[in-house]
């Protein structure tokens, strides 16, 4: 849906703008794509791979990617040729791109796990390396023999590496050069972005980023939302994906001939304008929040109505706000000692979970007052949050503190800067997950020099407290 809507308009946008249908097709399948490599480098680097809204956007991703195989196979047919001519050329494309698909997969299925055994056999790293390259290079070639194209081939060849039982060797041993080439493939869109390009055409320009950049974020916001993903998850999966992607460079390169310079040149600096963009308004994801969720009528509509499944009234019970890891080892620390508490999470796969497990929840995002009141906070013992979205946590901190003076609230921050913040806020004490693997690391290593315990303890004491 968001591929087919996005692709439309995009198609419509270069269409008015005075482009022909040659070239509106690859601007039109540019925007509705995103960036792979942007992602997973994105994701890497903020250890977001694991979290709710990582995994859906990795998800959309590769079915993005798999959307890409079939138009790297029919750009290219796009050139003079219209009507029956045209749909033979595609007809003819299709053809062999399946047959493609189907020999690869065949010789990944019975060649690839010998040949690739072989090399390992002989107990040389190089050998194994460059038999990697050696299976790249020919499946990419392989198809360019066949009339399509080499990224259509390496993309191909990648699949077949991946479905062998070498695929994690293959990957260990590449990883340095697909640093390599990230590295290079980034200055390249600097080598090619063309400024004049940007001048003479800026109206395409601007409607082409702005509706593969904003128009995007939006319309995954609102799918992420429809899906049962909260605000937070929902604006953080736009922004991993709201750019027009690394495709955009092979489709001007598959259409230069049949799209004219002024398509390729528009492809080009779009997408590289538009990483450049997504890249910093991710790091900005948290203030972005944050001023919206000062104004009241976004506030309001940010959250949604809880659902719970508690039984009985609670009293001097525990509200837990997260039930990842952190929370579902404070849930099992209560209930081996049959001590009250509930959880609260907006999580999508929350309800299904907690039935599993037995433990009593609210489907929920603890930020709403409808869902603070349903928790119980006027008769809880103590509020535990153990989510990592600072933001988040110290907007329910100062809520909880104005309307619960005595209510004890314990944290979780990820650095310093948000536990003063958090602190400032009203929360009692902050538990700094990093921090504390370090000092238990510490404990380790002074233990295993002998240090007493007792000591070590004081020492840990006194870090916390310098933290």
């Amino acid at each position: 849906m968001q591929i087919c809507f996005i692709g439309a308009v995009g198609y419509a946008i270069a269409v008015s703008l005075g482009f022909s249908a040659a070239a509106a097709t690859p601007i039109a399948a540019a925007v509705a794509l995103s960036s792979t490599v942007l992602l997973v480098r994105l994701l890497g680097q903020q250890g977001n791979r694991r979290d709710a809204h990582g995994q859906w956007a990795l998800g959309i991703a590769l079915v993005q990617d798999l959307v890409a195989v079939p138009v790297l196979v029919v750009l290219p047919q796009l050139g003079d040729t219209t009507g029956a001519a045209l749909a033979e050329d595609v007809l003819i494309a299709s053809a062999k791109g399946i047959g493609m698909v189907i020999v690869v997969l065949a010789v990944g299925r019975f060649v690839v796990p010998w040949f690739l055994g072989q090399a390992l056999a002989n107990r040389s790293r190089e050998l194994f390396l460059i038999s990697v390259f050696a299976l790249a290079s020919g499946v990419a070639l392989g198809s360019f023999a066949a009339g399509l194209s080499v990224a259509f081939g390496a993309f191909l060849a990648g699949i077949v590496t991946a479905q062998s039982i070498y695929a994690t060797r293959a990957l260990q041993e590449v990883v340095p050069l697909r640093d390599l080439f990230a590295a290079t493939f980034f200055v390249s869109i600097g080598v090619l972005f063309d400024l004049d390009v940007v001048v003479d055409e800026w109206r395409i320009f601007l409607a082409v980023l702005l509706w593969g950049g904003l128009g995007k974020v939006a319309l995954i916001f609102a799918l992420a939302r429809w899906s049962g993903f909260d605000a937070k998850r929902s604006l953080r999966t736009g922004l991993l994906l709201g750019q027009v992607g690394e495709f955009s460079f092979l489709f001007a390169e598959a259409t230069s001939g049949s799209a004219g310079e002024e398509a390729s040149g528009i492809l080009i600096a779009t997408g590289a304008a538009s990483m450049a963009i997504s890249a910093a308004l991710i790091g900005q994801a948290d203030r972005i929040e944050r001023g919206l969720l000062r104004i009241p009528k976004v506030r309001d509509w940010w959250t949604f109505e809880p659902v719970a499944e508690v039984e009985g009234e609670r009293r001097q019970h525990t509200v837990i706000a997260g039930f990842g890891h952190s929370g579902q080892e404070v849930a099992h620390a209560l209930t081996a000692r049959d001590f009250s508490y509930l959880v609260v999470d907006s999580d999508p796969a929350l309800p299904a979970r907690a039935r599993a497990a037995g433990v009593p929840f609210i489907w929920g995002d603890l930020a709403n007052a409808a869902t603070m009141d349903e928790a119980g906070l006027d008769h809880a013992r103590m509020l535990l949050l153990t989510i990592a979205d600072s933001v988040v946590s110290e907007m329910i901190v100062r809520q909880a503190r104005a309307d619960h003076p005595r209510l004890r609230i314990v944290a979780r921050a990820d650095n310093p800067e948000a536990a003063a913040r958090l602190l400032d806020a009203g929360a009692n004490a902050v538990v700094q997950p990093l921090l504390e693997i370090g000092l238990e690391l510490t404990y380790q290593a002074l233990h295993g020099y002998g240090v007493p315990s007792n000591e070590i303890r004081q020492a840990q004491a006194r870090r916390r407290r310098e933290s």
